[in-house]
């Protein structure tokens, strides 16, 4: 299976650091886009490589997708060393079992959220690691609750540009442009403000299930 990658350039050139769209992902059903049909939904997938750290935000559910992916990148799945999660939903963690030395971190708040609703993979909420702020140089998380309790986003400082990777907190370009919630978010006037916080302060968005786009005075341009 080829993969797509999607660059995210530097308008500076520089190449530290390195923020490529492994998975551009999708929805179940896109009511913008009927045409695309019914499917398993699938979540964006980055790959983030900073100061000789190797990190993946999101890994997915659609095991050949992430592979190939990686492939594309030239990246292995074992110098993956860590993984971050915007928020445990399925279609956004499953595959994180490819990924064997990474250290999975997440929001605090959503670690409790799933610990207090009763996680289904125990295993996997034994092996996270609360994260209040800073991944690594210029790679820091921001709390975005409103899809979930505790979702988050990664903001990556790129050389003059601030790219956000955001989850569901902005489902793809469509529900941004409208200032539209996901239909299942816990709390659809929080990500409202979200979207008003992220139109104030990135270049760049990297929507949950979608293509990157860029923002120009906090309208969008056009995907990448």
């Amino acid at each position: 299976m080829s993969a797509e990658l999607i660059p995210i350039p530097s308008p500076l050139g520089v190449t530290e650091p390195r923020v490529v769209v492994l998975v551009a992902g999708y929805l179940s059903c896109d009511k913008y886009h009927p045409e695309w049909g019914q499917r398993s939904a699938e979540s964006t997938v980055t790959l983030v490589q900073v100061a000789g750290r190797t990190i993946v935000v999101d890994p997915g559910m659609e095991d050949a997708l992430l592979l190939a992916g990686l492939d594309a990148a030239g990246v292995s799945p074992e110098a993956v060393d860590t993984v971050f999660l915007t928020h445990t939903h399925g279609d956004h963690y499953r595959s994180v079992h490819l990924l064997p030395n990474a250290r999975i971190l997440t929001s605090g708040p959503e670690q409790n959220a799933w610990r207090s609703r009763g996680a289904p993979d125990k295993e996997l909420l034994s092996r996270m690691v609360p994260t209040v702020t800073g991944i690594a140089p210029g790679v820091r998380v921001l709390l975005t609750p409103g899809h979930t309790p505790g979702s988050a986003s990664v903001l990556v400082a790129q050389a003059g540009q601030l790219v956000a990777i955001t989850g569901d907190a902005v489902d793809s370009i469509d529900f941004f442009v409208r200032r539209e919630p996901s239909h299942n978010a816990v709390e659809p006037e929080a990500e409202r403000r979200n979207f008003q916080l992220l139109a104030s302060s990135a270049d760049v968005i990297i929507p949950g299930h979608g293509r990157p786009f860029r923002l120009e005075h906090g309208a969008a341009t056009g995907e990448l």
